[in-house]
């Protein structure tokens, strides 16, 4: 039996903000073309390689969604803490794992987030993990 290379210790939401649009006005299509922006952030523990967090901030629109008549303004910050076998590569190897294992939890809690806060709520497709790293560095 293969175990898994890397051990997934927890996930928490650890920061998120939040504001609607009282004044929105929705369109006659009803089609809202969300803005959707995802940040990815590793952090190593420098003493033990094989241990660190993965942070991901799922923003929707921009600060400046009134004035675009955008419906809210969401940012969503989670954290999973992973760690790699002792008999492991240091996690850094396995980044991209610790991003596919992440996607889930932020979809999930952007949908439900969102229909508790009495509004439609947001489904977000699955997420490419190459895209996402793409796009990322492509802003540094």
């Amino acid at each position: 039996m293969n175990k898994g290379l890397i051990d997934f210790l927890e996930v928490k939401i650890i920061d998120t903000k939040f504001e609607l649009n009282n004044s929105y006005e929705e369109n006659v299509d009803k089609n809202v073309n969300y803005e959707i922006g995802f940040e990815p952030v590793f952090m190593i523990n420098k003493e033990d390689p094989t241990d660190g967090l993965v942070e991901i901030k799922a923003t929707f629109f921009d600060e400046s969604f009134i004035e675009k008549n955008n419906p809210f303004y969401l940012e969503m910050k989670i954290r999973g803490h992973f760690k790699s076998k002792e008999d492991g590569e240091p996690l850094n190897k396995y980044l991209i794992n610790c991003l596919n294992i992440m996607t889930p939890y932020i979809r999930s809690y952007v949908t439900t987030f969102t229909s508790l806060a009495g509004i439609n709520p947001v489904t977000i497709p699955p997420i490419n993990i190459y895209d996402l790293l793409d796009m990322a560095e492509s802003e540094e």
